[in-house]
C-alpha cells in the first residue's frame, strides 16, 4: 500500500534516510497517525528504525517535518509488534497484534499483514491505530 510511496519518499530524502526496496519482500511496516504523519518502520534494521514525516507538496517542509528514530526498543515477531515505553519514536509504549489479510484483486492473491493496536495508542496520539505490511505491490505485469 505505502511501499511505492516509501520508495518515492526515499528518493526525495536521499542522503537523509536510506530506505531499501525489494518488490518481492516487505522491508517496511507503515501507517498514518491521527495527526496525519506517516510512520514507517524499517524491518531490516536491527534494532528497528522508525521514520516519521508529514506528507506535503513542499519538499522543504517535508524534509523539515521528517524525524528518524534509530535503535528503537521494539520487538517484531510472527504474532506482534511491541515497543518499549522508553523508546523515542511515536510507537513508544505501544503493542500491536498481527493479522493476515489476503486481498484477491481480479484473481491475483496479494497477502497483506495488518497490525492492529492492542494497547498504548489511546494515550499516545502519535501512534497509528493500524500498521500495514504489504509483501507485494500487486501481481506481476505478466500475470494472466
Amino acid at each position: 500500500m505505502f511501499l511505492r510511496f516509501a520508495v518515492f519518499l526515499s528518493s526525495l530524502l536521499a542522503g537523509l534516510t536510506p530506505l531499501v526496496c525489494n518488490a518481492a519482500t516487505s522491508v517496511s511496516i507503515e501507517g498514518i497517525n491521527p495527526e496525519g504523519y506517516y510512520i514507517i518502520i524499517d524491518t531490516e534494521s536491527t534494532p528497528l528504525s522508525v521514520l516519521m514525516f508529514k506528507e506535503t507538496e513542499n519538499i522543504d517542509l517535508r524534509r523539515k517535518s521528517t524525524q528518524e528514530f534509530k535503535n528503537e526498543p521494539c520487538v517484531l515477531n510472527d504474532t506482534s509488534l511491541v515497543c518499549d515505553k522508553n523508546g523515542k519514536s511515536p510507537l513508544a509504549g505501544t503493542a500491536y497484534i498481527r493479522h493476515k489479510n489476503v486481498k484477491n484483486i481480479n484473481g491475483c492473491v496479494d497477502p497483506e499483514i495488518i497490525y492492529i493496536c492492542k494497547s498504548g495508542c489511546d494515550h499516545n496520539q502519535l501512534a497509528p491505530r493500524e500498521l500495514h505490511q504489504d509483501h507485494y505491490e500487486g501481481c506481476p505485469d505478466d500475470y494472466k
